[in-house]
């Protein structure tokens, strides 16, 4: 439905989230060398649709992409990793959405081209979870693209101070899919061993506490949040 509505003219549309009654999506443009983010409050009308984040924009030469984009639970704000070069080392800006005007600090080295990237926010939209690469001298040159850990960063503070969250005890090859439910203030972060096609599973309650629910043996592909506080989860 969404592709039926937007595309037109080698226009396509995609990677559709909502919050607080906003849609954010992917839109792609030629000849725009990069897609860029869009904002609108009704799929039916695109009349006012906005430009949210453009990449091209920021250089000039379409050597900027993103990564990814998660908005805050009340669509107030929005996460999105930027990186340089065809590098996929993104850094996460955070853009005010009735503006479109950056706030806040920088979170550097989010995403990687080893293991991508991934943020969750946490229910009062002060707070995120996030995927953190090795920064400075905290590994060997070789391993700094690798040994990915989840980290709280708070808002309005140093990045300096944000906190560890789990991961020393994962792969060298680790890679996290971190997705919050609003409403249990819950994250559940899914780590795939690599790309063998293993899979773990850990689920953080609204205190802060982690516990693992799979094992990368427990043949465990997928989980995902419910309705009614429940977790589902798929097996081969």
């Amino acid at each position: 439905r969404v592709q039926a509505t937007f595309g037109s003219d080698g226009v396509s549309f995609g990677g559709v989230k909502e919050a607080g009654g906003h849609y954010i999506a992917y839109e792609r443009k030629p000849p725009k060398q990069q897609p860029f983010l869009i904002v609108t409050d009704s799929l039916d009308d695109l009349s006012a649709a906005r430009t949210l984040v453009d990449p091209n924009e920021i250089d000039g030469g379409g050597t900027t992409a993103i990564d990814f984009f998660e908005p805050s639970p009340d669509g107030s704000l929005l996460a999105v990793s930027l990186s340089k070069g065809g590098t996929e080392s993104g850094d996460v800006h955070i853009i005010e959405i009735a503006t479109g005007k950056e706030v806040f600090e920088v979170v550097p080295r989010v995403n990687g081209g080893t293991a991508g990237g991934s943020l969750a926010w946490l229910p009062d939209g002060k707070a995120f979870l996030y995927t953190r690469y090795p920064r400075g001298d905290e590994r060997p040159d070789e391993d700094k693209n690798f040994y990915v850990q989840v980290y709280k960063h708070i808002l309005g503070t140093s990045t300096d101070a944000d906190t560890y969250e789990m991961g020393k005890d994962q792969p060298r090859i680790a890679e996290y899919d971190l997705r919050a439910d609003a409403k249990s203030g819950r994250v559940l972060a899914t780590i795939q061993n690599g790309d063998g096609g293993e899979f773990a599973h850990y689920l953080r309650e609204a205190d802060g506490t982690w516990k693992g629910f799979t094992k990368f043996e427990d043949k465990v592909i997928s989980a995902s949040f419910g309705p009614n506080d429940t977790l589902y989860v798929m097996s081969r």
